[in-house]
């Protein structure tokens, strides 16, 4: 320690020997004692208790120079480098002997560098070398901060004198990690890339750098690789990903990573790149701008126009975001705004040039003639350089029916003929929709198993009070209704499916990229080989991608072939003709026609409903919806996960043709679904109860399909052999089906639908046991569960009163293991003297999962040190022969306090 050469006589006396000689030299964690402080709080709010006291007392002695040095240095210790700066500020200007003091120079050169005064530290901290030379005892520190402020203005020869001082140094207190990182930088400003890129592949592979220090290092590292095209883009983007993964707050990698999917070519990742760094920092206006670029790329120009202004809310002056702006106004021949952004682009010398040859273009159209605009004109949002608060969605209010089918940009779509046959709501003419031809195949149900044929129960509802009643969420949520049928519910909560039509869907994102498989079209009672020559379970199909619009005239094609031929492409022996009932009827013995059985089908799956701004009108629909079916509710387990599983806790749309074929499976986690046909064709539907699941599994295996990772289409015959009882309906257009808890289910479109679905959780026993089943089952077969259950269960038993005594104890069993796994874990790491690092769980992260053996890794994570940075689970970080135990990072996600008092708050208040 130093002496100031000032003894007051204080309650804090033992405080004013520390000085800014003593700057990040003294260890928190300890308390006065020596003896170690976990929290490190004791020696802080001791010295913030001294600030408290002598600022009162320099309330009443302003002149007292004394007191105002011993709040500089008091400040400086624990931090405030901004009440410090003023403190010593405030101390020269009184006193200037002080002036002469280096402890005062240098804590106002550490206070300027902290802050970012770089030419104002620079003047102070080298007035201390001259002044104190190499043996100044904190040269170490000091050499390190002349480094980077050497750096920062590129003076990169000085710098790294500088830096190299201070890495040599053996008694220089800096994080030696910084200070390579800063060499690293210099190298890379030099043009040394080979240099830079040796030391920052150092500093990933040392154990005992800090995180942030080996984010930066991995995105210094991206940039190299980015910008001088010696690495794959691939290699660039394992890079920006690895610096994600130290620093998940990031948000320049993931601004890095968008660019890089842009030069790939992945522009929806690029999309969703940005849009984290805008989560993480949402005032970058080049982020929001090159966001609006893409969002217009991919024809999303709502979204594009938002961006830009977004983007010159915070800066006015950006000159790209004007300048991109008026092309956006420019491609929908909105020629006046399109001028005006590009006269403000013009103000910009790095883009008068471009906007000017605009301007000229655009000069010669004649917009007189122009039609109604399909985007706010610019004075909508701005008043001269002025952002005006006013929404796109107001605007979209009322203009939301100007944009018309013909109007579509897509080459794909013929805009002559489509209109008239696009699929029609479920009002349409049903002719259409299904047809009536009789069955053409022979596969009649055999009397004998009539037995195991189930109906399945339906549900009429007629008006709105019958839908939000108590008694239908009883009945579906019954362990002994497997599935369930409501039919008229869309109708009585006034649900608009029309805007789920492909019509809808074509004309609000017609180039939106949808999965499409291609499968054989058959009758739903039979699978047959590639052949036709066996009946199989293996259900073949084959991916590829294509885009809203296209599948949307594929679907409309479909329908003027069929008109066209007056056949029906492979109905169903089972049509819905037997009224309301729910139930299929047989139709027909004719022989099977051979020749018909190769024709292909394209099922267009998996369209992503779940950006809450775009979806806006079509999501606020299934608000309509009782709180049992809600995609999001108090009552849904999925809603306390806090991130987005696609399709799950978020909407998906499928969208068929006849013939198209959802594999037999049950739902993730075994968690019940919502399936809704929009229509206008129906789909027929077939069910097993739960319990019969493992004698399903035993039939796959007998058919040499795998139950969780295989694609296979049950033969009825070989259920009823098994007395395997199965449910078998018709869901009409309009009708909600409810999958029960486990429900093994399979289902094939009759005729054009469109059906959206998502999970929920119900908040009950029989939920959450057969969750933890399955979860532990997929555990043994190394299968992924996407349902995080030793995650949610913590979230629940944090956020959640349970009433029922068998879910409570569920729960407080799961958690009470969860948390002895983890003391058990973290004693096993403090025996092998193995270092644990805190890495804090944040809110709404997605849980990790062991990359080896797909299952979750709770609190504990074993992290590879090579990249890309993999988690593995503690079993198989301790199996795998090719690693050594040393080449893990072992991180901590939660402290074992707040789990124990999670726990003890879910016992005692339940």
């Amino acid at each position: 320690m130093h002496e100031t050469g000032v003894a007051d006589e204080s309650p804090y006396e033992e405080l004013l020997k520390y000085n800014s000689l003593d700057y990040k030299t003294i260890d928190f964690s300890k308390d006065f004692e020596g003896n170690s402080d976990r929290n490190g709080n004791q020696l802080i709010e001791h010295v913030n208790h001294a600030i408290a006291y002598y600022e009162q007392e320099y309330l009443e002695k302003p002149q007292d120079t004394k007191l105002i040095f011993h709040l500089a240095n008091l400040h400086l210790l624990v931090g405030n480098h901004t009440k410090a700066l003023r403190s010593y500020y405030r101390l020269v200007n009184d006193d200037k002997s002080f002036l002469q003091r280096t402890d005062v120079i240098f804590g106002i050169g550490i206070c300027c560098f902290t802050l970012g005064k770089t030419d104002k530290s620079r003047q102070y901290l080298l007035k201390v070398h001259e002044r104190e030379g190499d043996k100044f005892i904190r040269i170490g520190y000091l050499h390190y901060m002349l480094g980077v402020i050497f750096q920062s203005s590129k003076e990169y020869d000085q710098a790294l004198k500088h830096l190299n001082e201070a890495l040599n140094n053996p008694k220089s207190s800096c994080i030696k990690s910084n200070v390579r990182l800063h060499i690293g930088l210099c190298h890379q400003g030099m043009l040394n890339f080979d240099a830079c890129e040796e030391i920052y592949k150092s500093i990933l592979a040392d154990d005992n750098c800090e995180s942030l220090v080996k984010a930066t290092a991995s995105y210094n590292l991206g940039l190299l690789y980015f910008e001088q095209h010696e690495k794959s883009i691939s290699t660039t983007i394992d890079a920006f990903l690895v610096s994600t993964t130290y620093d998940p707050n990031n948000y320049r990698a993931f601004y890095s990573l968008g660019r890089c999917y842009v030069k790939q070519g992945e522009d929806l990742k690029a999309v969703q790149s940005y849009q984290k760094s805008l989560e993480i920092n949402a005032t970058d206006p080049t982020v929001w701008c090159c966001l609006g670029v893409l969002q217009h790329k991919l024809k999303r120009n709502d979204e594009a126009i938002k961006c830009y202004v977004r983007a010159l809310e915070i800066d006015s002056n950006h000159a790209e975001s004007w300048l991109n702006l008026g092309c956006l106004y420019s491609s929908v021949k909105q020629v006046q705004d399109a001028i005006k952004c590009y006269h403000k682009a013009k103000e910009d010398t790095d883009t008068e040039n471009v906007a000017s040859d605009y301007i000229n273009k655009l000069q010669k159209i004649d917009y007189t003639t122009q039609t109604s605009n399909s985007l706010p004109n610019l004075d909508h949002f701005f008043n001269g350089s002025n952002v005006i608060a006013r929404s796109l969605d107001e605007y979209q209010d009322k203009f939301a029916n100007l944009v018309k089918l013909d109007t579509i940009n897509s080459g794909s779509i013929d805009t002559t003929t489509e209109e008239n046959t696009f699929m029609k709501s479920p009002n349409s003419n049903k002719s259409v929709v299904d047809s009536d031809n009789e069955n053409t195949y022979d596969n009649l149900l055999d009397s004998k198993y009539s037995k195991l044929l189930l109906p399945a129960p339906v549900i009429e509802i007629d008006t709105a009070e019958e839908a939000y009643s108590s008694k239908l969420e009883e009945w579906c949520l019954s362990p002994e209704n497997p599935i369930t049928v409501i039919r008229g519910i869309s109708k009585a909560v006034g649900i608009n499916l029309d805007l789920f039509s492909s019509e809808s869907l074509a004309n609000h994102s017609a180039d939106d990229r949808i999965e499409v498989r291609s499968q054989r079209q058959q009758t739903s009672d039979e699978n047959w080989d590639s052949r036709c020559r066996k009946r199989v379970w293996l259900c073949e199909s084959n991916r590829a991608y294509t885009t809203i619009a296209k599948y949307a005239r594929y679907q409309a094609s479909s329908v003027r072939e069929s008109l066209h031929n007056d056949e029906s492409p492979a109905e169903s022996p089972c049509s819905d003709t037997s009224s309301n009932s729910g139930q299929s009827s047989n139709r027909g013995t004719k022989k099977r026609k051979l020749g018909n059985q190769h024709k292909m089908v394209k099922f267009g799956t998996n369209v992503d409903l779940s950006n809450q701004q775009k979806w806006k009108t079509q999501l606020k629909e299934m608000d309509k919806l009782p709180q049992f079916l809600k995609v999001a509710s108090r009552q849904n387990l999925l809603t306390y996960l806090g991130y987005e599983i696609l399709g799950m806790n978020s909407v998906q749309l499928y969208m068929k043709v006849p013939g198209c074929r959802t594999p037999g499976h049950q739902e993730n986690n075994n968690l019940c679904s919502i399936n809704i046909n929009v229509g206008p064709g129906n789909c027929e539907w077939f069910g097993v109860h739960v319990h019969h699941w493992k004698a399903i599994e035993m039939l796959c295996k007998k058919n040499k399909v795998d139950y969780l990772t295989g694609s296979w289409w049950p033969v009825p015959d070989e259920l009823y052999a098994r007395k395997i009882p199965l449910y078998r309906f018709i869901q009409k257009p309009g009708d909600v089906v409810f999958v029960n808890v486990g429900t093994v289910h399979w289902v094939q479109s009759l005729g054009w639908c469109n059906n959206i679905a998502w999970n929920v959780g119900p908040i009950t026993a029989n939920q959450y046991r057969w969750a933890i089943d399955r979860y532990m089952c997929n555990k043994v077969e190394q299968f992924h569960s996407i349902v995080p259950m030793i995650l949610l269960s913590w979230n629940i038993a944090k956020h959640i009163k349970i009433k029922e005594k068998f879910l409570h104890e569920e729960i407080r069993s799961v958690i009470f293991q969860s948390m002895q796994d983890c003391n058990d874990t973290l004693a096993e790491l403090e025996m092998s003297k193995t270092k644990i690092k805190w890495h804090e769980y944040l809110e709404n992260e997605p849980a990790p999962y062991c990359y080896q053996c797909k299952s979750e890794v709770f609190n504990i994570l074993f992290v590879t040190v090579d990249k890309p940075c993999l988690v593995y689970c503690k079993k198989c970080a301790q199996n795998d022969n090719s690693r050594h135990f040393s080449s893990f990072v072992v991180l901590q996600q939660f402290k074992m306090e707040e789990l124990q008092s999670i726990y003890h708050n879910f016992v005692n208040n339940n």
